[in-house]
C-alpha cells in the first residue's frame, strides 16, 4: 500500500494515486477527512467517460477502450471512487476523490507504466504482421502468393479470430481434419505451423504449440511417361500447328505456366532460361534441343508479350481439344515426366536431369518423373546377357 499526494487547487493537499492490493480499510479512515474537505471546495468536473454498469466506456473515440475493457468504476462507502483490476492473477485498486479524478488517475498509471497491461493481439493481426515482416521480404511472388491465398480462401473463412494466446494446437488439429483437399490441407498445416513457432519466438504465446499441431503430408501423384509412339504422335500432330507448345513442353520438362511465361529474351546462347519461382532451383538454363529451335524461329518476331502469347485458360482449352485429335488422354505434367524418362533413356545423368527440372536434389527426380519403359529396360537386360553368357559352361 502507499500514497502519492501533490499541491491540488486549494490549500488541502490532494489525494493523487492509492494501490492498495490489502484492502485495509483502515486506509479508507485515515485519509477520509482529506478527501472531505478537498470535495467541499470542488465542483463536479466534465468527464470525458460515460460508464455502464459502472464499466468504463470512453466518449472519445481517439481513446483505446480495449485498455479498460473489464474494469469498473465504484463508489465506496467513504464516498471515494475506486477502480478495480487484476494483473495475471494480483488485484490492484486505483482511487480517485471523483469518478472522473480515479479515471484520470488510471489513465496515467496506464501511461507511466507503474501497471502494465498487455495489449492482447488477435490470430489475424498477427499472422498479417507475421506475413509482412517474416514472408513478404523474402520469398518470390509465386510463393507469397500461396500464403494469401490459404490464409484468404481456407483460414479466414473457417477458424476465428481470437486472441492468439487463447488458440491450442487441438483446436488446430479439428480445423485441419475437416478439410476434405488434402493438398490445401498440407499448405495450411505448414503456414499454421511456422506462424505459431514463430509467435512464440517473439513472445506473442506463452508455449509453443507448433510441435502439437499433426502433420498432413499430400501424397504426390505420380507423372505418366508416354509411350514412343504417344510421343510421336504428339510431335506429329502439334508440328505447325496452334498445338506446338505441346512440343515446347516435351523438349524443355516446364512446368504449365513457366512455359507461358517465356520471352523471345530469355532464349541466349544456346540455352533457355527458364525463370521459376517454385523452389530454389527453378530459377535455371536449360539446352536449347533442336524441336526447340523450331520454335523459337517461328515465333521470335511474333511481338507478343511471351513467347506463345496465350493464357491459362486458353492453354487448358488447347490441351483438351488436342487430346481428342491425338486419341489418348495426358496431362501437361505428363509431357514434364516424358522429358525426364527421355533424357535417362539416352543416358543424361540424374544430377543434370535435375538441374533441368529445376529440382534441388535428385531424390524428387528419380521418384516422381524417370519413369524408364519396360521396352528400354529390355533393351538394357540384352546388353547384359551379351557381355556375359549366362548359358556358357564354365
Amino acid at each position: 500500500m502507499f500514497y502519492a499526494f501533490l499541491k491540488g487547487e486549494n490549500e488541502y493537499n490532494k489525494p493523487f494515486l492509492l494501490i492498495d492490493n490489502t484492502k485495509n480499510e483502515k486506509s479508507s479512515t485515515e485519509i477520509k477527512g482529506v478527501y472531505e474537505e478537498y470535495e467541499k471546495g470542488k465542483k463536479e468536473e466534465t468527464i470525458n467517460f460515460k460508464t455502464e454498469n459502472n464499466n468504463i466506456i470512453p466518449k472519445n473515440e481517439d481513446m483505446n477502450y480495449n485498455i479498460y475493457r473489464g474494469i469498473k468504476i465504484t463508489k465506496r462507502k467513504d464516498n471515494r471512487w475506486q477502480a478495480r483490476f487484476s494483473i495475471n492473477g494480483e488485484r490492484k485498486y486505483i482511487y480517485g476523490n471523483t469518478q472522473k479524478e480515479c479515471f484520470e488517475n488510471l489513465k496515467q498509471v496506464f501511461e507511466i507504466k507503474q501497471i502494465k497491461l498487455e495489449k492482447t493481439i488477435s490470430f489475424y493481426e498477427y499472422w498479417d504482421w507475421w506475413y509482412k515482416n517474416h514472408k513478404e521480404p523474402f520469398y518470390k511472388e509465386g510463393t507469397l502468393k500461396n500464403y494469401r491465398s490459404v490464409f484468404n480462401n481456407q483460414i479466414k473463412p473457417k477458424f476465428p479470430d481470437k486472441n492468439i494466446k487463447q488458440i491450442t494446437a487441438l483446436e488446430i488439429n479439428n480445423f485441419l481434419n475437416k478439410m476434405q483437399n488434402t493438398r490445401m490441407k498440407e499448405y495450411t498445416y505448414q503456414f499454421l505451423k511456422e506462424c505459431f513457432k514463430q509467435a512464440y519466438k517473439d513472445k506473442k504465446v506463452k508455449f509453443d504449440i507448433s510441435d502439437d499441431i499433426k502433420k498432413y503430408h499430400h501424397k504426390r501423384k505420380e507423372g505418366t511417361a508416354l509411350s514412343v509412339e504417344q510421343r510421336k504422335t504428339i510431335i506429329e500432330k502439334a508440328e505447325n500447328s496452334i498445338y506446338d507448345i505441346f512440343i515446347f513442353y516435351l523438349f524443355t520438362g516446364c512446368r504449365p505456366k513457366e512455359a507461358l511465361n517465356i520471352k523471345v529474351n530469355d532464349f541466349e546462347n544456346e540455352l533457355l532460361h527458364i525463370k521459376g519461382t517454385k523452389t530454389a532451383g527453378s530459377d535455371r538454363w536449360i539446352p536449347i534441343f533442336e524441336p526447340i529451335k523450331k520454335l523459337y524461329e517461328k515465333y521470335k518476331n511474333s511481338h507478343t508479350e511471351t513467347l506463345f502469347g496465350i493464357s491459362d485458360t486458353t492453354l487448358k482449352r488447347r490441351l483438351g481439344d488436342f487430346k481428342k485429335i491425338c486419341g489418348f488422354d495426358f496431362k501437361t505434367k505428363d509431357l514434364r515426366t516424358t522429358f525426364a524418362t527421355m533424357c535417362a533413356e539416352k543416358g543424361i545423368a540424374p544430377r543434370i536431369i535435375a538441374k533441368w527440372l529445376g529440382h534441388t536434389t535428385t531424390q524428387t527426380t528419380n521418384k516422381y518423373y524417370i519413369k524408364v519403359l519396360d521396352n528400354f529396360e529390355k533393351e538394357q537386360i540384352k546388353l547384359l546377357d551379351t557381355t556375359f553368357d549366362t548359358t556358357k559352361k564354365v
